[in-house]
């Protein structure tokens, strides 16, 4: 019946082609995938409004996964499942905020705590330590800017004096000027140096970064806690991403759990290993896990207390900043500048005087 139907259409519309047609199947339906094969570029934003977009993302329903394959601000390995890459990437930095960063995507991917609560409080610790970052950098601005001219105007006055006077030339020809000339310089390096330990924050930092890198990591756990992770995993997964400084006491206390001990006996370990100084930031968290409060309350106010205590650090710093500049000023600088802007011409306006005729008579 079908052969009839073919043939009489065939011959009524003279299409050789219509069996063809219709005896051929219908082109299967191929649907392609394109994937953009060019490295994402990242995004131009600080690392505190990168959390809080994301923060934004989340409660809107985005995957996390796709957020970070989209625009993570932060260079991750290459191989390996999103949240292995962060782990990876977490245990290589060294800055403080990418760590944070870092440690509390990691939480998220790893214990299924809500993103949105998660990063919406890393962006305020983020804002928070950029606020403190720039106000260091703005109330230490006039004693860099001393101390970089009180290192530059020996200089600037040698040469002058060097360009505009043959006396002085040929003082510094001699013996006794070169060995001048090397002492004032040797000063004036000295007092770089010096000021330049008492003004940058780095090389404070240097002599405070046990306690520096504990209170960060203190405060990365209380994040992930008051987001719901128990306070036990925190502490045990914190252990083997930990700053190298304060990592053994954490491994100290991660084995004493492993060990069957309470965490309650196990903190009070790790506070007599944290020291004396340190005592304030780890008492509470022994306290609240001794009288069962609940820690996410006890490590939200912690966190305030870690903020007060940086800013009374800080406005400590800005005040006493012209009194430990003294040191350096009268021990270094100033006798450079003798050195190398008095000495030179007075030197050889005595040489002058000795050599001219008034001192013949």
């Amino acid at each position: 019946m079908r052969d009839t139907i073919v043939h009489a259409l065939a011959s009524i519309v003279g299409a050789a082609g219509i069996r063809s047609a219709i005896d051929s199947k219908p082109p299967s339906r191929v649907i392609r995938t394109t994937h953009d094969t060019k490295p994402q570029a990242k995004p131009d934003i600080s690392l505190s409004q990168w959390s809080a977009q994301t923060a934004r993302q989340l409660r809107a329903g985005s995957p996390i996964g796709d957020i970070i394959n989209c625009n993570f601000p932060v260079d991750l390995p290459s191989e390996g499942t999103t949240a292995n890459r962060i782990h990876r990437a977490l245990m290589s930095t060294r800055s403080e905020d990418v760590r944070l960063l870092l440690w509390v995507t990691h939480s998220v991917l790893t214990f299924g705590i809500p993103g949105g609560a998660a990063f919406e409080r890393t962006a305020d610790r983020l804002r928070a330590r950029e606020q403190l970052r720039h106000d260091r950098e703005l109330h230490s601005a006039p004693a860099r800017l001393s101390a970089r001219s009180l290192v530059a105007l020996p200089i600037a006055v040698l040469v002058l004096l060097a360009t505009t006077s043959t006396d002085v030339r040929s003082f510094m020809r001699t013996r006794f000027g070169i060995a001048i000339l090397l002492i004032g310089l040797l000063f004036n390096e000295c007092g770089r140096r010096t000021m330049r330990s008492v003004i940058s924050p780095s090389h404070r930092q240097r002599r405070t970064q046990t306690s520096q890198e504990l209170t960060d990591t203190l405060e990365e756990i209380a994040l992930v806690v008051m987001a719901g992770v128990p306070l036990r995993t925190a502490f045990i997964n914190v252990a083997p991403t930990a700053p190298a400084s304060v990592q053994p006491m954490f491994e100290q206390l991660v084995w004493e759990l492993n060990q069957g001990a309470l965490l309650a006996d196990a903190l009070e370990t790790f506070g007599e290993n944290v020291g004396g100084p340190d005592q304030h930031v780890v008492a509470p968290i022994i306290e609240g896990q001794r009288n069962g409060s609940p820690m996410a309350q006890v490590l939200s106010d912690l966190v305030t207390e870690i903020d007060t205590a940086r800013e009374r650090s800080e406005a400590h710093y800005v005040k006493t900043l012209p009194v430990r500049l003294a040191g350096p000023l009268v021990g270094f600088s100033l006798p450079a500048f003798v050195c190398l802007a008095i000495v030179p011409p007075l030197a050889s306006s005595l040489a002058g005087l000795s050599t001219s005729p008034i001192s013949s008579i």
